[in-house]
């Protein structure tokens, strides 16, 4: 009983911080410098997660990192077109087949 209380009570603080949020912003006139900046915002989160995923593999070995490494560059080369959708799924295009490439050539 005593989890689910405590399951409940974060549910309704995280709840409770993102309308919090809104409702903050909604009373006060927000900066124009700060919205320009927060549209660094969802770029800089992925570059954070994508860093984070891209240490382990390149650091470990070669083999493990070559599809990494194809996936981050053909993400960068259409990220050119300025579409979000058409980069990642190069990019996972592009890490899935040199994964099973890789995943082949070890097998046989």
């Amino acid at each position: 009983m005593n989890a689910w209380l405590a399951v409940l009570a974060a549910g309704l603080g995280s709840y409770a911080l993102r309308v919090g949020v809104v409702v903050l912003i909604d009373r006060y006139e927000i900066p124009p410098w700060f919205e320009r900046m927060s549209t660094f915002v969802m770029p800089a989160a992925f570059a954070g997660l994508t860093a984070g995923a891209l240490a382990v593999p390149i650091a470990s070995d070669a083999a493990t990192a070559l599809p990494v490494l194809a996936g981050a560059g053909a993400t960068v080369a259409v990220a050119r077109i300025r579409s979000v959708s058409w980069a990642v799924m190069a990019g996972m295009s592009a890490l899935w087949l040199t994964r099973l490439t890789t995943e082949l050539i070890s097998l046989g």
